[in-house]
């Protein structure tokens, strides 16, 4: 059995290093796509909401502030079950 040449050798790790690299970038586009997904969602939902109880069409600014205020919410006031039922901020304190 004969061992593999030193360029092949090299050749072959910085390969690896490729695809691994290669993987790590396909995942954060991954996430990427589901963030924006997400908000998508979010904006559509939002929308219909708004719209069915009779607010008509909202200007830039006022979708705006609307989405910015709830994604505050989300992250931050939401009640979890993964945190006992408690707010991220609140389960932030009381493990600090």
């Amino acid at each position: 059995m004969s061992a593999e040449s030193p360029l092949l050798e090299l050749a072959h790790r910085k390969r690896l290093g490729e695809i691994e690299a290669l993987n790590q970038i396909t995942a954060v586009l991954l996430q990427e796509v589901y963030l924006l997904s997400c908000l998508d969602t979010l904006c559509h939902n939002l929308h219909i909401e708004l719209f069915s109880k009779g607010y008509g069409l909202l200007s830039f600014q006022i979708m705006e502030d609307l989405i910015t205020n709830f994604i505050h919410f989300y992250n931050k006031d939401r009640i979890q079950k993964k945190l006992g039922w408690k707010s991220p901020m609140t389960f932030s304190l009381k493990c600090a």
